[in-house]
């Protein structure tokens, strides 16, 4: 509840009017309607936010934290056990999937990402970003099983 209430205050300072501006007489709207406005467009920016918020935690977590780190940038970690409610690196209604997780820094060049042939068997390599959009789906239904190289590219 507290990282919601933080991402819902750092989204009110983001929508908040400048010292001495006022939406309301430059609109001709009455305060209340402003009030309404600006709570709206907060709202939104928290759903928006909290997303990129979660990745971040797990991304300082899994990657960026000594202590807790499971693999580097770059790097695969693979979970060695089916997940469970109590285990999984994320929610999903799998209960008979093993996972594996990479973080990819794509600041300065592309990444290519090698898959192995899985001689017929199903796989699918989720690419998102931090709000979690779907970037690219890579696996049997889309590039099939045999063995591929992809490059992700990063923005710009």
């Amino acid at each position: 509840m507290l990282q919601v209430m933080r991402s819902a205050f750092v989204c009110l300072a983001l929508v908040m009017p400048a010292p001495g501006a006022s939406c309301a007489q430059a609109q001709g709207t009455s305060a209340r309607s402003n009030e309404a406005i600006v709570y709206a467009t907060a709202f939104q920016a928290a759903v928006y936010g909290l997303p990129i918020e979660g990745m971040m935690q797990r991304l300082s977590q899994e990657v960026l934290d000594p202590k807790t780190r499971k693999a580097g940038f770059n790097a695969y970690y693979h979970y060695t056990a089916l997940s469970t409610p109590q285990v999984s690196p994320f929610r999903a209604p799998n209960n008979d999937t093993l996972y594996s997780t990479a973080w990819l820094d794509l600041r300065k060049e592309p990444v290519i990402l090698e898959m192995p042939s899985t001689n017929g068997r199903y796989y699918t390599a989720h690419v998102m970003d931090l709000t979690t959009e779907t970037i690219a789906n890579i696996g049997q239904r889309l590039t099939g099983t045999e063995a591929g190289a992809f490059a992700i590219v990063g923005p710009g």
